[in-house]
């Protein structure tokens, strides 16, 4: 048995139980980039994790010709902005690192038709050192609830600590730590010496690396308090191992960072073969 379905116009009224229609109708909210710009502000706002706040608006700008002069720079240093053509015409886009605050030489690059780009949020290498330094203090706790723990309780007449692998969990975990720590120091520092530019690799490692280290020490610690540490009544490690396994998904993923990593990575040795 089939269903004939006829089509109809789409419209706000008529799609509203599924969704939100984005469209640039009547005058725009903001006129932008010294009047040759008009945007239709949040025409759609999505679900984020407290704090967060991420909304989609459209732009109906003025086309411009080459050869072009451009004599104005926007700098946008609280949010990330992904810019998505709806038109099948190759566009200019034009960036400019950041010299202290101050834009350096801008670099001007054309974009093919349908395809899209993102202007990373400035604070994301900061923001993301704060995430790893609260991680690595997370961890810390963990480690020290783990050896209370081994130390007190004892199976089979010894201290946990004394049993099977245990010493070898411990001191990978102190072991781990520190060298997330010294990582995220690193980065720290190329951020303060290279900027934010000079510091992806850094910043992606770090994202990707000390999340997981905590959430393995976490797993350690709940293993070895046995049902005690999955009991939110006297332990935290159910609520540690939550917040790490979210770090593993905020600010991007851990695959996006190695692949980002690895990208880098490769990237040396292309400039060096071209060398």
């Amino acid at each position: 048995m089939t269903t004939e379905i006829r089509t109809e116009p789409l419209s706000a009224s008529a799609f509203a139980e599924f969704g939100d229609v984005l469209e640039a109708r009547g005058s725009p909210d903001n006129i932008i980039n010294q009047g040759n710009c008009g945007r239709y502000n949040d025409l759609a706002l999505m679900e984020m994790l407290p704090g967060g706040r991420t909304g989609i608006s459209i732009f109906d700008a003025k086309p411009r010709s080459l050869p072009y002069v451009c004599d104005m720079l926007e700098r946008h240093p609280f949010g990330a902005q992904a810019f998505i053509p709806m038109h099948s015409n190759p566009y200019l886009v034009i960036v400019a690192p950041s010299a202290g605050g101050k834009p350096a030489t801008p670099r001007a690059f054309i974009a093919g038709p349908g395809r899209g780009f993102e202007i990373a949020k400035g604070r994301l290498g900061p923001g993301r050192v704060h995430h790893c330094m609260r991680a690595i203090g997370a961890a810390e706790r963990t480690l020290e609830l783990m050896i209370k723990r081994a130390a007190t309780r004892e199976a089979f007449g010894r201290p946990l600590a004394k049993l099977g692998g245990n010493p070898d969990i411990i001191a990978n975990a102190r072991m781990a730590i520190e060298q997330a720590r010294l990582l995220t120091l690193k980065c720290a520092w190329a951020l303060d010496t290279k900027g934010v530019a000079g510091a992806l690799q850094e910043v992606s490692m770090i994202k990707a690396v000390v999340p997981s280290m905590l959430q393995k020490i976490v797993d350690d610690a709940i293993q070895i308090h046995g049902g005690a540490g999955v009991s939110d009544d006297d332990f935290p490690l159910t609520a540690l191992y939550g917040y790490a396994r979210v770090l593993r998904l905020a600010d991007g993923p851990d695959e996006v960072h190695r692949a980002m990593v690895a990208r880098l990575e490769l990237r040396k040795y292309q400039n060096r073969k071209q060398q």
